[in-house]
C-alpha cells in the first residue's frame, strides 16, 4: 500500500502571516498566463499591455462567479 506523504500545507510562515502551497500555485499560474500571453500577443494583433488588462478583468469576473457559486451552493457567502 502506498504511504500518503505528510506535507505541511504552509510553505512559508512569517509571524502571523502564513503562505500556503496552493496560494503559491495560484500566483505561479497567474504570472505564467500573463507572461505567455504577453509573448503571444503579437500573433493576435494585440499590444502586450492588453494582456494584463484582460487578465485583470478575468480575475474580477471569476471572483464574482465564485461568490455566486458559493451563495448558490450554501445559501450564504460567509
Amino acid at each position: 500500500m502506498l504511504a500518503y506523504p505528510d506535507i505541511d500545507p504552509i510553505a512559508v510562515s512569517l509571524g502571523p502571516l502564513k503562505v500556503h502551497w496552493y496560494g503559491l500555485m495560484y500566483v505561479v499560474g497567474f504570472v505564467g498566463a500573463w507572461w505567455l500571453g504577453r509573448l503571444r500577443a503579437a500573433r493576435l494583433g494585440l499590444k502586450p499591455d492588453d494582456i494584463g488588462d484582460m487578465l485583470s478583468t478575468a480575475r474580477w469576473a471569476w471572483c464574482w462567479v465564485g461568490a455566486w457559486a458559493m451563495r448558490c451552493s450554501t445559501g450564504s457567502i460567509a
